[in-house]
């Protein structure tokens, strides 16, 4: 036997009370060499994906 999951979208869960009032802040700010290192970072992963093998 097969369960079948059902999903059902509720777009009126967020109103009312349910609501947030206030939304939550960071506590800090990356700074620009965290920034720095993180675009670094990504294009060397990026870089892996350029040199596909052609099949």
């Amino acid at each position: 036997m097969t369960d079948r999951n059902t999903h059902t979208c509720r777009c009126d869960v967020l109103t009312g009370a349910h609501v947030p009032v206030e939304r939550m802040t960071a506590p800090f700010q990356p700074g620009s060499d965290l920034l720095d290192r993180a675009q670094a970072g990504w294009e060397r992963f990026l870089g892996t994906f350029e040199a596909a093998c052609d099949e």
